[in-house]
């Protein structure tokens, strides 16, 4: 009786044994499933959040880059309100005629300023630009997902440095299923156009035609090791108008203003 007690036991030891293990490998196949299931969401959800990225991106480069070229066109406005017209432009007067006087009045070129029109131009354009509503998950998504973001809370920085221009676009967007979340607030962007450089030969050349009359082009461009290429010009209808155009070598980027005459 005491060996068939013993074999019992042995019986009943080892099919517990059996079922533990059986749950252990159960257990672990569902926890391997569960690890693995996060990490495609993790993954998938990283791709969407990176898709926005691109999308923020390009949208604020193409259109800041457009904008720093009109600028360029038009002596720093978008609207201007005083300039002389110049092959189809509208071409801002950055120095004012002063009647009787061969020297002109200095509406100087304000770098903060800039950075404001360039962001009032901007904003509705990266609204329309950056479609989020495209990136809403569908029946058809891979896997289902939520996207929250506030349309009302995005806002742009614009700097004007002197070899670039930095955009910071505030848009916060959040991607998420069950406790895995990726979230972006801010999206940066950089236009390698030397605008604060341009600004500060522009603002020289106020300078003298303000105090002097005139600004000798040739000697400007030694001084400055031809760093600079500064080309002078009248307009055909009123040629005592002086039209500046300003490049900087090496990068494909002219800037137009006027000097206005009697």
């Amino acid at each position: 009786m005491e060996k068939r007690g013993q074999v019992t036991t042995f019986i009943i030891v080892g099919i517990v044994l059996l079922f533990a293990l059986a749950f252990i490998f159960f257990a672990r196949d569902k926890i391997i499933e569960q690890v693995t299931s996060k990490i495609q969401v993790q993954n998938y959800l990283r791709g969407v959040i990176d898709n926005i990225k691109k999308e923020a991106g390009d949208c604020l480069e193409k259109d800041a880059k457009n904008a720093i070229y009109i600028l360029g066109e038009q002596g720093g406005y978008f609207e201007p309100k005083s300039y002389v017209e110049y092959y189809g432009k509208k071409i801002s007067f950055l120095c004012s005629n002063i009647k009787g006087d061969k020297r002109c009045l200095n509406n100087m070129l304000s770098k903060t300023e800039m950075e404001g029109r360039i962001k009032a131009y901007l904003m509705p354009k990266i609204k329309s630009c950056t479609n989020l509503a495209k990136f809403e998950p569908s029946t058809l998504s891979f896997i289902p997902y939520e996207l929250l973001y506030d349309s009302s809370k995005v806002d742009l920085e614009v700097t004007i440095n002197k070899k670039n221009v930095l955009l910071n676009l505030t848009m916060p967007v959040t991607v998420k299923r069950g406790d895995v979340k990726f979230s972006q607030d801010y999206f940066y962007k950089g236009v390698n156009i030397p605008l604060g450089d341009i600004v500060y030969v522009v603002n020289d050349v106020l300078n003298a035609e303000a105090s002097l009359g005139d600004f000798s082009t040739l000697s400007y461009e030694l001084f400055s090791l031809n760093k600079y290429e500064i080309v002078r010009s009248v307009t055909p209808y009123t040629p005592t108008h002086k039209i500046y155009a300003i490049k900087e070598f090496g990068y494909d980027y002219e800037f137009k203003f006027a000097v206005e005459g009697e």
